[in-house]
């Protein structure tokens, strides 16, 4: 996916010479598929576990907690 959204910005930025509504309308292209990805991931979580997503944030926020913590 991520290269697809690189070729699509890179190919709008060439076709429109205002760089500020090329963006925009990648974007809104990429926001799209990125929605419809997302849905499709919260589908896969629902079908491992109803608990599934509770886990996968709790995760990621003990990973922020390292991060954030103070380091020796």
């Amino acid at each position: 996916m991520a290269m697809l959204d690189a070729a699509e910005l890179a190919l709008g930025l060439v076709e429109d010479s205002d760089w500020s509504r090329a963006v925009a309308a990648y974007e809104a292209r990429m926001f799209a598929r990125a929605a419809d990805a997302a849905a499709g991931a919260m589908e896969g979580l629902d079908f491992v576990s109803e608990h599934a997503l509770a886990h996968v944030l709790g995760h990621f926020e003990e990973i922020q907690r390292m991060v954030e913590a103070p380091h020796p």
